[in-house]
């Protein structure tokens, strides 16, 4: 009915918690972690790449019609 919440002692309105600010270390540890995970991930993206293009090379090299010469 109320949007007031009953307490022993009166009606009091509800209380909103501020938002717990995490404490600097787990902070640094958070955002080092995040970093380092990222930066790994682009690193396997990038040598996934290479091994792409790497096989790709090899392919057209062991495929490729032999060049028959005239002469």
């Amino acid at each position: 009915m109320y949007w007031y919440y009953y307490f022993p002692g009166g009606w009091y309105p509800p209380y909103w918690y501020p938002v717990p600010y995490p404490d600097p270390v787990s902070l640094m540890y958070a955002w080092s972690y995040m970093w380092s995970y990222w930066l790994s991930t682009i690193y396997y993206i990038e040598m996934y790449k290479a091994m792409l293009e790497a096989w790709r090379k090899m392919v057209e090299a062991t495929f490729k019609a032999p060049v028959v010469p005239t002469g």
